[in-house]
């Protein structure tokens, strides 16, 4: 009994050499500053064992292919392995990832979707876009913004009431903008007058029936719409977002919304916020399949990622009578010509 304890007692002192896998590249390092010419194996699988006395052992496949001196070669390019990291440091409230959260956005998508809405007491309103948009920034803390949609609408209560054409109104979107440090200035041209914000309208039917101004919308021409401007202002840190905009052509007052969008959930994302107007406010919900990512890569260059989100839903509702959703499929890029630390869009 005594001479086992005595013999666990010794081998716990010893250090028993633990097995680590190493990739090629180190396996060249360390062969390169120990062998003058050596035929390495053609594999992938290489573990580094030591040390063995005053040795470190190269297994290949599992098998041992050549020792080399532990002291002299292997303590100086093999470090210790530390604590794995948890992914929370990401999170952590420092100066640095501050600025990265705020940081404006770069790259480009292209997009097509379809908006169904219904308010109260109007009918139901279905609209179909494409667009595509692309930011450049050539610094840093400065990002650009240009962008072009086609807008038509599919089906709406007596549209001709206000655009005094008995076809279905279609016109060509502009979006212009300027981003910085945590926030974005945008303009945006809409040829219809009847956009997503349009289900937060409490009198929707008076304004494309009886051409009367609404609580919140001012349309009421009765010889057709042409073009109005929203004016927007976008503050964003990290997932978190606020939206203010204005088109005193088209609303009265300002459109609101505030919430967490994109927030990784496995294969998902989800997001949900609120929305509002002087008169009325809902809740917006928002799901999409996480981007299935692609590299395209040319001779001499790194490469250019390309993400397709096969599917986003986002949903805004005060009730079952009283909603608004969209339905979209996006391809985005990431610019080649802007700043290297700059986020993708």
């Amino acid at each position: 009994m005594i001479a086992a304890l005595a013999l666990l007692s010794i081998l716990s002192s010893v250090d028993i050499p633990a097995p680590r896998k190493v990739d090629s590249s180190l396996v060249r390092q360390i062969l390169s500053s120990s062998l003058d010419s050596v035929t390495v194996p053609a594999t992938t699988d290489w573990t580094l064992l030591g040390p063995v006395g005053d040795s470190a052992v190269l297994l290949a496949d599992g098998t041992e292919w050549r020792r080399v001196p532990w002291n002299s070669l292997v303590a100086t390019v093999v470090a210790p392995e530390g604590p794995k990291a948890s992914g929370w440091e990401n999170l952590a409230p420092t100066i640095g990832h501050f600025l990265a959260w705020g940081a404006p956005v770069t790259g480009g998508a292209v997009s097509a979707g379809l908006g169904n809405g219904h308010g109260r007491s109007s009918s139901s309103l279905l609209n179909w876009s494409v667009a595509a948009q692309y930011r450049h920034a050539p610094s840093r803390w400065i990002a650009l913004l240009g962008g072009i949609s086609y807008d038509q609408t599919l089906f709406a209560p007596r549209l001709r009431a206000i655009t005094g054409d008995s076809l279905r109104p279609v016109g060509m979107g502009v979006q212009l903008g300027v981003c910085g440090p945590f926030a974005c200035f945008e303009v945006q041209r809409h040829p219809l007058p009847l956009l997503e914000q349009s289900w937060l309208q409490p009198h929707l039917d008076s304004i494309t029936e009886f051409r009367q101004p609404g609580d919140f919308w001012t349309v009421s021409q009765d010889s057709g719409f042409t073009a109005a401007w929203e004016q927007r202002v976008v503050l964003h840190l990290g997932v978190l977002e606020y939206r203010a905009s204005w088109c005193p052509e088209l609303w009265k007052g300002s459109f609101q919304s505030v919430g967490a969008w994109d927030m990784p959930a496995g294969f998902l994302r989800f997001g949900t916020g609120l929305e509002w107007t002087p008169h009325r406010a809902g809740v917006r919900a928002a799901l999409a399949v996480a981007p299935l990512v692609w590299t395209l890569r040319t001779p001499g260059s790194s490469g250019i990622k390309l993400f397709l989100e096969p599917l986003s839903v986002s949903i805004g509702f005060r009730g079952l009578s009283d909603f608004q959703a969209n339905v979209r499929t996006t391809i985005r890029f990431a610019d080649p010509f802007s700043s290297p630390t700059s986020p993708p869009l």
